[in-house]
């Protein structure tokens, strides 16, 4: 019993000191699996504002409000603490190199759209840097996001990109069912090669920390895509923005591909101009159409504002939306009564209408000899006898719109270019290139 006792008390004893290692490592394990975390989610709110902050000092670009720019300056600090903490910032060029720094509060970071945030930041808005100085990794280095991104190098609005789609060539095909019109063949078919629908890009705008191009003219050879009647209706801001995806896709580089819409432009506007082209009867219900006036667009149903038989629908979808994956065949619906909800506006533009110059250049006169679509729809009630399902277009420096059907059932055709607007990939960065001949960007 003795022997069986003693062996006992010593398994005992080895029993408990491997518990005790395992205790630690388990622990330990749990405290750096804690700390990793932590750190990851710190990283992700230091991402999230360096896209803030890039998208704020776009908007300072285009308004030249100084205000926009949001914090305390800090440049001697900032640069301080990068010494201490032997972190490297960013090589920037020359013209920027002098960029301040604002330390921005919580308070700071709520006016750009931050809501949550934790901590308070050291950014540079011209540079896109961002440091968080009060979180401190394992090398006891505070948490630093390097600003080499696209706008790193300070781009303006119409700054030329070079941009490539995928592939030498691609192929887009329009059936006459969905577009309307009745061709030869029963399709339109659209093609980029080395010899058609090539374009040249220019910076637009930035969106949600992602940079945006738009083609430098409109593009399509020949006479361009085709929309009419109903179908034309039904699908433009589908088959417009689907062929610009087609072929001007980059599986790299880009994460969305469509073409230009009413909204692009509005944003742009100055209040004033949008306070003339939206007055009445715009967003109003003028009239109420029934007897022999009464048809209208299947996805006109969908939309906001709809009334059909008296009763308000609850159409969500907007101007500039198809949200269903299938193209719509034919679709020419017949209740007793519509009351359309008057959406269309037309004007003439001058340089003046815009927050910045450069987009009535972008938008309008490097366009004023083509016309070309915006996958937008809207709708005309100001007439008394019937009420017109249109699709916006540019021409002659205006924004303006084109007839597909009206609630009387007549129709019209329309050709125009198109617009693409390429949404770059957040990781982006520029690989070469100059000002003069075009930035050179990859992964």
């Amino acid at each position: 019993m003795r022997k069986n006792s003693g062996v006992t008390l010593i398994a005992l004893t080895i029993t408990i000191i491997i518990l005790l290692i395992l205790a630690t490592v388990i622990v330990g394990s749990i405290a750096v699996n804690f700390h990793e975390v932590q750190e990851g989610k710190d990283f992700s709110e230091l991402r999230i504002v360096q896209q803030a902050v890039l998208q704020q000092y776009n908007k300072f670009l285009t308004i030249k409000n100084i205000d926009l720019l949001v914090g305390s300056k800090a440049n001697t600090k900032a640069h301080n603490l990068a010494a201490e903490m032997e972190i490297e910032l960013a090589n920037i060029p020359e013209d920027t190199a002098n960029a301040d720094y604002y330390e921005l509060t919580i308070d700071d970071l709520k006016q750009i759209g931050i809501k949550g945030a934790k901590n308070t930041y050291i950014v540079n808005y011209v540079t896109g840097e961002v440091m968080n100085a009060k979180k401190f990794t394992e090398t006891n280095k505070p948490l630093y996001q390097t600003g080499r991104t696209v706008f790193t190098y300070n781009f303006s609005v119409g700054d030329k990109i070079n941009y490539y789609p995928t592939g030498n060539t691609a192929t887009y095909t329009v059936l006459d069912i969905h577009s309307g019109w009745t061709s030869s063949n029963g399709q339109q078919t659209f093609t980029r090669d080395s010899e058609n629908n090539n374009a040249e890009w220019r910076v637009l705008d930035v969106k949600n920390g992602q940079i945006r191009l738009i083609s430098e003219e409109p593009v399509l050879g020949g006479v361009g895509l085709v929309l009419s009647k109903t179908p034309g209706y039904n699908n433009a801001v589908k088959i417009i923005d689907s062929l610009c995806n087609a072929l001007y896709s980059n599986t790299e580089l880009a994460t969305n591909v469509q073409n230009l819409k009413i909204e692009d432009i509005e944003e742009k506007l100055t209040q004033e101009v949008l306070d003339i082209v939206h007055a009445s009867p715009y967003n109003t219900y003028p009239y109420t159409y029934q007897g022999k006036n009464f048809l209208h667009p299947q996805i006109w149903a969908e939309e906001i504002g709809t009334k059909i038989d008296g009763s308000l629908q609850n159409g969500t979808l907007g101007l500039s939306e198809q949200k269903s994956d299938q193209l719509i065949e034919g679709g020419l619906l017949t209740p007793t009564s519509i009351t359309p909800y008057h959406t269309r506006w037309y004007k003439k533009m001058v340089e003046e209408d815009f927050l910045d110059s450069k987009y009535y250049e972008i938008f309008i006169n490097n366009s004023s000899e083509q016309k070309y679509w915006l996958s937008s729809r809207c709708v005309d009630a100001s007439d008394y006898f019937c009420a017109w399902f249109q699709v916006r277009f540019i021409s002659n420096e205006a924004v303006s719109t084109v007839n597909m059907i009206s609630s009387s059932n007549a129709f019209s055709i329309y050709n125009y270019k198109i617009r693409p607007v390429v949404t770059l990939n957040s990781g982006v960065k520029i690989t070469g290139g100059n000002a003069t001949d075009g930035w050179d960007i990859g992964i």
